[in-house]
């Protein structure tokens, strides 16, 4: 989120940890709305100092967990003094970069993007793929192209359709997208099916093959 340290880090933490944040998210409603279920394993990919990872970690109770993933140490540091002070066991903190979580294949049920989509883009969808179970979503919260007071810049933002877009161009199938007030939107997508998978290996295939005739 390169946007947000234009005034370093610590100028970053207080626009993250501002009240005001409330006005625009409900987190709890967020995640009702996409579905966040008891049990379910949330990445929280540039998590902050947390403002989505703590009530994500409540929507999915004790059995679930949240895996609060970011490379800055100072807003982690942020977040693991949260963590002490609300004495929450179920969100594991992770520094690292969101290209490269280092978590496990296929363990995530909801790979969670919270203004970080505009920044990475269709970068991260590989790493998002390769952590998400086969069933798993992608949820991406971002900022609307539209002017507003706090936010990266205009020409930084995605519209919903440029990020429909790229995710269907690498054969994310888009499940749901909605408004969440006049600043942000979300949408929902689900990885790529196996039979995409053969599907672009066959492609793959032939083109060698084809390419391989021509030089021979």
């Amino acid at each position: 989120m390169e946007h947000i340290f234009d005034g370093g880090v610590e100028e970053a933490i207080q626009k993250l940890e501002n009240p005001e944040r409330v006005k625009r998210h409900d987190p709890a409603l967020l995640f009702g709305r996409v579905g966040l279920r008891r049990g379910e394993v949330l990445a929280d990919l540039g998590c902050g100092t947390g403002f989505f990872a703590l009530p994500a970690a409540k929507s999915v109770g004790k059995r679930g967990r949240v895996l609060a993933v970011d490379k800055t140490p100072e807003m982690l540091k942020v977040l693991r003094e949260k963590l002490e002070r609300v004495g929450t066991d179920n969100i594991e903190v992770i520094q690292a970069d969101i290209l490269s979580t280092g978590i496990e294949k296929g363990t995530v049920d909801v790979a969670f993007m919270a203004n970080t989509f505009h920044d990475v883009r269709g970068g991260s969808l590989k790493e998002v793929e390769r952590i998400l179970r086969p069933s798993g979503r992608l949820v991406i919260l971002d900022w609307k192209k539209v002017p507003t007071q706090a936010g990266p810049l205009l020409e930084a933002r995605l519209t919903p359709e440029e990020v429909t877009t790229i995710l269907k161009g690498r054969r994310w199938r888009i499940a749901e997208q909605f408004d969440t007030g006049p600043t942000h939107y979300v949408v929902v997508a689900r990885p790529p099916t196996k039979r995409h998978h053969a599907d672009r290996g066959a492609v793959s295939s032939s083109l060698k093959l084809k390419r391989f005739a021509v030089i021979w």
